[in-house]
């Protein structure tokens, strides 16, 4: 782990997660069409780099490749895949809000807001597309927590983790609460079948 920069941590580990939600697609374990995953990914990895090495250009700052195939491989994990022309454009759409973020929306070199995140919402907020989070299923729970557990020991955050964690438990069962419904079903749908791990 040490000897891995985090960038390429993070890039290995959701390219794992993408070919295991492309598998998974192609074998009918994931209700969704490995064709159009592979058309998702393939728009968002471009869409990512040419947005990434526009704005690198324009502001005159090194662009890292890496950091545009971790937002594309993210932003992939959690659209929708490509079913028709205007969801590809919606796709890229997302991919190039997202990095041109990036480089619009930071201050002193950090990011405001995670730029896939701010991607999905700007179209959302547009009304054209939303974050449907497919990685969030119980066959993709187990490579999320082996991948995700890799990543918080890299960066040595296990405090920032745990507090997400129970944050997010204690959340849930407030919301159990008050929705009337059980406790158990709630946690359960939540942490196998939604975005939580994930997140």
């Amino acid at each position: 782990l040490n000897d891995v920069p985090l960038y390429r941590w993070l890039l290995y580990g959701l390219t794992i997660l993408a070919v295991l939600g492309i598998g998974f697609s192609a074998i009918g374990v994931l209700s969704m069409s490995p064709v159009g995953l592979i058309i998702s990914l393939a728009l968002l990895l471009v869409s990512c780099w040419v947005t990434n090495e526009l704005f690198s250009r324009l502001f005159k700052i090194p662009a890292n490749i890496e950091s545009s195939y971790i937002t594309a491989f993210i932003l992939f994990l959690i659209m929708p895949p490509v079913a028709t022309v205007i969801g590809g454009a919606v796709v890229m759409l997302a991919g190039v809000s997202a990095m041109a973020s990036k480089y619009v929306l930071n201050v002193y070199g950090k990011h405001m807001f995670n730029p896939a995140a701010l991607g999905v919402f700007l179209i959302a907020l547009g009304g054209i597309g939303a974050a449907t989070w497919w990685v969030g299923s119980k066959v993709m729970f187990v490579p999320v927590v082996i991948l995700g557990l890799l990543i918080a020991r890299k960066v040595r955050r296990f405090d920032v983790f745990l507090a997400f964690v129970l944050g997010a438990i204690a959340a849930l069962i407030i919301e159990s609460y008050f929705s009337n419904l059980p406790m158990l079903d709630v946690l359960k749908s939540a942490i196998l079948s939604g975005p939580l791990v994930f997140f």
